[in-house]
């Protein structure tokens, strides 16, 4: 057989031959037409093969002739099965069933030539029935203009005639020469009392002066001999003017107890000259309570403390008050370094005068202490107005400080 190029399909071969195994071992590709002449045995082919001749679908049209038996199997239910029992409510709603035949109208007409007299019973009602109203409609016209005159031009009338009647005065006066006596009983003014229900007017009554008798006391009455504690403390007198200290010092005034502390200090006494230490050291003073110092008397002492803070503003409030000052007594600033020595400002806010400033120096060390910031005032430094509040703030002291706190004193007055 010769092939397209001229050559015989089959030549010759001679030398060593491969084996099959040394054949199989890598697929060749092989490109153009392939003679097969021993199909249908299988190849592997590798690449692209053309292909050439009649191909047929996968599906093939079929045509019949004659009559064709299929043998189905399985179960099959006949087209109108039998019903045994009755089906329930949501049986017979689940599918609609088609009706036929002839349907009748819901109304149908009737026509009756005669019909018998049907008794009926019942209650009746009469065609006219009571009417209970509260108010009815007016007619036609009754509350019009026209209607309305005359009556209108009577009231005008009575309100002129009113307004020009002349009437008696509300107090008239009374002239009496003698009271008729009242009948004995409830009713005369003997025997009336409070609330009773008898009103007798007012009445006045012009008679001269009447005998009073009994024992009476003037209003200034004179003492004699001194007046024990008891009796000068049982009511105050008013003073007049200062008491001198040599009116102070005239007479001694026994007193029963010690003075309280209050009471020592209710109202300043003048004292002329300087005490001795004999005089001062002679009667020892109990005093109740604590000592204020170093607030004044009625001041409400007050304090606040910061958290401790790293690296960040630590402030305190020293809070306003309604109708008080509030007074700064004292602060004190704590704290550790940071990694380089700086100088950081701490301020006071809300001060008369304006801000203070108070320079503090953080030394260089995370674990070097700060030298305490310890500032009492002898002077209290006050707001700037009444209800204001009074603000220490000291800002951050640097990078890797860790601890930073202000505490600060005062009262509100």
């Amino acid at each position: 057989m010769i092939g397209p190029d001229g050559f015989p399909v089959t030549q010759p071969v001679s030398g060593t031959f491969l084996t099959d195994t040394q054949l199989r071992a890598a697929p060749v590709i092989m490109t153009g037409a392939v003679t097969i002449e021993n199909w249908p045995a299988s190849f592997g082919i590798s690449g692209t093969v053309a292909v050439t001749g009649t191909f047929w679908p996968s599906i093939q049209a079929v045509s019949q002739s004659g009559a064709w038996t299929v043998a189905v199997t399985g179960t099959f239910w006949q087209a109108v099965q039998p019903v045994s029992g009755p089906l329930t409510d949501a049986q017979l709603r689940a599918n609609p069933v088609p009706i036929s035949g002839a349907f009748w109208q819901a109304t149908q007409p009737v026509s009756i030539a005669s019909m018998p007299s049907t008794p009926v019973t019942g209650t009746f009602w009469p065609a006219t029935q009571p009417i209970s109203a509260t108010t009815l409609p007016l007619p036609s016209g009754a509350s019009t203009e026209a209607t309305l005159a005359a009556i209108k031009a009577k009231t005008d009338n009575l309100d002129v005639a009113l307004s020009t009647r002349t009437k008696p005065a509300d107090t008239q006066p009374v002239s009496l020469v003698a009271l008729p006596a009242l009948a004995a009983g409830n009713a005369a003014i003997g025997k009336l009392a409070a609330n009773d229900g008898v009103d007798i007017g007012d009445v006045t009554i012009n008679n001269p002066s009447l005998p009073v008798t009994g024992t009476f006391w003037q209003a200034t009455q004179p003492v004699s001999g001194p007046l024990t504690d008891t009796q000068l403390r049982a009511s105050t007198v008013p003073v007049s003017g200062p008491l001198t200290d040599t009116q102070l010092r005239a007479s001694a005034v026994a007193v029963l107890g010690p003075l309280t502390d209050v009471q020592l200090r209710a109202n300043p006494v003048p004292v002329s000259g300087p005490l001795t230490d004999t005089q001062l050291r002679a009667t020892p003073v109990p005093v109740s309570g604590f000592p204020t110092w170093p607030y004044p008397a009625a001041a409400t002492p007050i304090a606040a403390q910061s958290a401790v803070i790293a690296n960040a503003v630590a402030s305190v409030t020293l809070a306003a008050a309604a109708s008080k000052f509030t007074y700064l007594t004292a602060l004190q600033i704590f704290g550790t370094g940071a990694t380089a020595s700086t100088v950081v400002l701490a301020t006071i806010t809300g001060l008369l005068g304006g801000t203070m400033t108070i320079p503090v120096v953080v030394p260089a060390g995370v674990g070097v202490a700060l030298t305490p910031v310890i500032l009492p005032f002898d002077m209290p430094l006050r707001s700037s107005a009444v209800n204001t509040a009074i603000v220490v703030s000291l800002p951050a002291l640097g990078v890797g400080n860790l601890r930073a706190t202000v505490n600060a004193q005062g009262f509100q007055q």
